[in-house]
């Protein structure tokens, strides 16, 4: 996605929402998995803005640095 300012500036941004993981799934670390992955990839890719959309726990599991900078 390509955002641009009101001064006509443009970002980059990369988004990922509504994550979920089926039952029979869960705990295995598969929704960590899946952020970090599209985490890394924005940062290789340089993007302006990262916006994550999930549960706290996930969010609290991935590497705050990268989610958070």
């Amino acid at each position: 996605m390509i955002l641009r300012s009101d001064n006509n500036q443009t970002y980059l941004c990369g988004v990922i929402s509504n994550v979920a993981t089926l039952a029979e799934f869960r705990n295995q670390g598969l929704s960590r998995q899946l952020l970090q992955q599209a985490i890394n990839k924005m940062e290789q890719e340089a993007f302006d803005i990262s916006l994550l959309g999930t549960g706290r726990q996930v969010i609290d599991n991935c590497d705050s640095s990268k989610v958070f900078d």
